[in-house]
């Protein structure tokens, strides 16, 4: 089916509710659903978002466009788990139903502050022309699931960057939270730009400069920037578009690399030392992975396994994208990460997450 853009943007309260059978009817036809993987109920998942622990559960978003295979009109769909490994979906729970975020929900990352989750993440806006309006905003999300969003923009699009500038993502160094957010300079090179939180406080957010990390300059564009601390070892995880296989080789579309740092200088606004640039993981289609420095001293990952621009088998059945396993990151003495995947003792025997299975959620 070739997707028009007025059909991929129309509210989600306009599709009635023969659209909606008919998509679900499909959907259970598939034979390309998954046993143990996450994967969306209905429609697209893609990124990963707000990976937390939060409320004494692990949190992870998928972004999601409930209406078929396609990229449309994005919300968050909320996961819950208490091991990493078995994964309850507890509903919808960011709408594009704001002026900041009109035309999508985009990817972000979350932190707790107080008793709230706060989640910070890149509003789509379309204006009459069809010209794109990114926003860096926020909600809170408490511990009964209500969710309350800030509005007001917590980062401004910069004056150098086209409207490719998203994907914030907040983390904490030294008792101090940042956020970098990924971005295309006006003569399409790829960025990444560092914030601080002015008094930590998540609602006001000031410019630091563009994060040093050696950058090539042959990527057009990066997305879904993550930085963590592993053993208080600097770790930048980022999604390339278009980066020269001439420094670093890779076999999907868009690759998912990582520079490991010597350590973190915030007055240089840089990486000190980084490595080469290295794939994260060579299976097919891993991407935009969303990492965390978790409250227990673990570093944890989980991936889109899908890729933009891409056609896969489950599309005429309305349905796709996965998520990969939870990781866990750890340093080689090599300069290099070692990935540890999170899996049950009774892997191939016990059904992790089985959305067929389950009350479809409401769309």
């Amino acid at each position: 089916m070739a997707w028009t853009t007025e059909q991929r943007y129309k509210r989600y309260e306009n599709w009635t509710t023969d659209e909606i059978n008919q998509i679900k009817e499909n959907i259970e036809k598939s034979p390309w659903h998954t046993s143990y993987h996450v994967e969306p109920q209905t429609g697209l998942l893609n990124d990963p978002n707000g990976f937390s622990y939060f409320n004494g559960k692990w949190i992870v978003f998928y972004q999601n466009f409930p209406f078929g295979a396609t990229h449309g009109l994005k919300c968050w769909v909320q996961l819950e788990s208490d091991d990493l490994v078995h994964f309850t979906e507890t509903g919808v729970r960011v709408l594009p139903d704001t002026k900041l975020d009109s035309h999508g929900a985009y990817s972000g990352s979350a932190m707790q502050f107080n008793d709230k989750l706060f989640l910070f993440y890149t509003g789509n806006v379309r204006d009459e022309n069809w010209v794109r309006h990114p926003y860096q905003i926020g909600a809170l999300l408490d511990k009964e699931g209500k969710l309350e969003k800030i509005d007001k923009v917590l980062i401004e699009q910069p004056k150098e960057a086209t409207d490719h500038f998203r994907d914030p993502q907040i983390f904490n160094y030294k008792g101090q939270s940042y956020a970098i957010v990924g971005g295309q300079t006006l003569d399409k090179k790829g960025f990444i730009k560092l914030y601080k939180a002015v008094e930590n406080d998540y609602i006001n957010w000031e410019e630091v400069g563009d994060l040093d990390f050696e950058n090539d300059n042959t990527a057009y564009m990066m997305e879904c920037p993550n930085l963590v601390f592993i053993d208080e070892t600097p770790v930048l995880l980022y999604c390339p578009q278009g980066l020269s296989k001439e420094v670093a080789p890779y076999d999907n579309i868009f690759p998912n690399m990582y520079k490991i740092g010597r350590s973190f200088d915030i007055a240089k606004t840089a990486i000190v030392d980084p490595s080469p640039l290295q794939n994260l993981d060579y299976g097919f289609d891993c991407y935009a992975t969303q990492a965390f420095n978790a409250p227990d001293g673990r570093v944890l990952a989980v991936s889109w396994l899908g890729l933009p621009d891409i056609a896969y088998p489950s599309d005429r059945f309305d349905h796709q994208g996965i998520f990969s396993l939870v990781k866990e990151l750890t340093l080689k003495k090599e300069n290099s990460i070692n990935i540890l995947f999170k899996q049950s003792k009774t892997c191939g025997k016990r059904i992790k997450y089985s959305p067929t299975k389950q009350k479809q959620k409401q769309l």
